[in-house]
């Protein structure tokens, strides 16, 4: 607003210097102050913005000065402004008729000719602008562009070409036309291109390497190497070549030995880290998607180096922690996770590894804690609100994880994935809080979206079975769930839990002894529940060593406390 005002205040005082002038000026008739006026004033509107009105004014005033080219072109401006593109070439154009020779006039109406798609008339206008001013380089660029855009792209290497015999080599027109060949699907004239360019700088090592990297990314792999030598023969310790041909002279499927050969480069302060992370992370993927813990230790060595070589590089961390959880060393990953945050707490995914180790190490504190952290610093991510609400649902803190965990629901949106974990997890606080209803509802929910799953499957029959409400129904789901994946301690749980319902202990005990051998001993439910089933064997002191075991794993029952104080069952 204020630079309109200025433009403004500056445009009246000329008017008011200019309507002076003229009538210092006898030779000038009345006829033709007049008509400066009214440019004025229709120049006045347009500073204003009101262009409606200014184009009006300024209608009016060609009518009367037909060959004033300023006031044509001027109007053109104002149809522009009001996205009336064919009214303002018309203008744009008989602008030009007047004074054809005017670059501004030109540049205007290829801009306008652009909106419209009209990309060969623009490349003629810009044709006339490169003969009148063949100096120029903007406008022969300018003119390959439109000629690209019309899909004259022969042309366009022409004119490029032209500006070379006029310029010289240049890293800018060669990657220019190392582009439109590669468009063309031309790689050997792309490849050419960027030789052109290297033996005009042979030893600028960067141009090498736009040929090496041209040549991996068609999958020349073998022409690669050899711009990677002759790197080496201007930089021999030059650190992504040394590490290219490591690649290469390793023997064919042996990444260990691989790995080893970069151990030297990634001792190397002063090369970038993440050319060093780029060979490593396929590997990394490789160890998620295998588990191979051979790999995995040979990438440790080298992401340790990267810790003691990089040591405020969060990406150094990160990648160990990655390797360690991937490979079931989730304990040590969650440290790395956590020197990662140290040094960078802004990447989510980081935040997102250190939560599911907690989970999965069950430490439902320090998951809780976590979460929580993780919502203040992304609160649109539904993940961090389903597992603050794992985390208080296995707390025992049921009203608090209903909340948050419907608070996920509304945030997880058509993520499938998230909306299963989060109704699962409903369901059973939900349980917990006697609201049978809602419970059953959220369960439902999840099995729509997957209904063999098999731990939900379980956590649902338990539920019932706990209420003593649709056996049938639990049971078929137990047996179900063991069906699908017999090995889960869950899924046997559910299972002897059944059978303790029936009363035959002999049966659910056979079922818990599975469950404890699945990893059972280490849920402090299960333990729990083992206890319970040996009190009912009259196993009194055994009974009471299995709740303790319970208890002192962070078992969120209220009952249990009681059991070991009185040695007594109460369910």
């Amino acid at each position: 607003m204020r630079r309109r005002f200025i433009q403004l205040v500056s445009g009246l005082l000329l008017c008011c210097t200019f309507v002076q002038m003229l009538h210092a000026q006898e030779q000038i008739s009345e006829e033709e102050i007049k008509l400066q006026e009214a440019f004025l004033e229709a120049s006045k509107e347009r500073i204003l913005g009101n262009f409606e009105k200014a184009a009006s004014l300024f209608e009016a005033y060609i009518k009367e000065d037909r060959d004033n080219d300023v006031a044509v072109f001027e109007l053109g401006k104002i149809y522009d402004e009001l996205n009336q593109t064919e009214k303002a070439i018309q203008y744009f154009e008989k602008a030009l008729k007047i004074d054809p020779g005017n670059e501004w006039y030109q540049k205007y109406l290829a801009d306008v000719y652009q909106k419209m798609g009209l990309d060969k008339k623009a490349a003629e206008i810009y044709t006339n602008l490169v003969e009148k001013h063949p100096q120029n380089e903007y406008y022969y660029f300018k003119l390959a562009y439109f000629l690209v855009r019309a899909n004259q792209i022969e042309e366009a290497l022409g004119v490029y070409q032209k500006l070379e015999e006029k310029s010289g080599i240049s890293e800018e027109l060669i990657r220019r036309k190392h582009s439109l060949y590669v468009g063309m699907g031309d790689n050997k004239k792309a490849a050419q291109e960027l030789q052109r360019l290297i033996d005009a700088y042979p030893e600028d090592v960067d141009y090498w390497y736009l040929l090496s990297s041209f040549y991996e990314q068609i999958g020349r792999r073998d022409k690669a190497m050899e711009v990677y030598e002759e790197i080496l023969k201007i930089d021999p310790e030059s650190p992504k070549a040394v590490m290219a041909m490591a690649s290469n002279q390793a023997p064919k499927n042996d990444e260990v030995q691989y790995l080893r050969s970069l151990a030297p480069v990634f001792e190397q302060i002063d090369v970038d880290i993440d050319l060093k992370m780029a060979r490593i992370i396929p590997l990394i993927q490789e160890v998620a998607n295998t588990g191979n813990k051979v790999l995995a230790d040979e990438i440790l060595k080298l992401t340790s180096i990267l810790e003691n070589v990089h040591p405020n590089e969060a990406k150094a961390f990160s990648a160990s922690g990655d390797v360690l959880l991937y490979t079931d060393r989730v304990a040590e990953a969650v440290k790395k996770y956590q020197k990662t945050l140290e040094l960078d707490d802004t990447v989510y995914s980081v935040w997102e590894q250190l939560m599911y180790a907690f989970a999965e190490l069950k430490k439902y504190n320090e998951l809780a804690e976590t979460s929580e952290e993780a919502i203040d610093y992304f609160p649109n991510k539904a993940s961090a609100y389903y597992l603050n609400g794992r985390a208080h649902t296995a707390l025992g803190n049921y009203s608090e994880a209903v909340g948050v965990l419907e608070q996920a629901l509304l945030i997880a949106g058509n993520d499938g994935y998230i909306q299963f974990q989060v109704l699962g997890n409903l369901g059973k606080a939900y349980h917990e809080l006697g609201d049978d209803t809602q419970s059953n509802q959220a369960y439902e929910k999840a099995l729509q979206l997957n209904p063999k799953a098999p731990e939900l499957l379980a956590r649902y029959a338990l539920s019932l079975s706990e209420r003593g409400e649709n056996l049938a129904k639990a049971k078929e789901m137990a047996e179900n769930a063991v069906d699908i994946l017999p090995t889960s301690p869950v899924t046997n749980y559910a299972r002897a839990w059944l059978y303790y319902k029936e009363k035959n202990l002999a049966k659910a005990k056979e079922w818990l002894d599975k469950a404890l051998v699945n990893k059972g001993n280490e849920d402090p439910e299960i333990l729990e529940a083992y206890g319970d089933l040996l009190f009912q064997t009259q196993s009194i002191d055994q009974a009471i060593e299995y709740w303790t075991k319970a208890l002192n794993m962070g078992s969120s029952s209220k009952l249990l406390k009681k059991k070991i104080e009185d040695r007594k069952l109460y369910e």
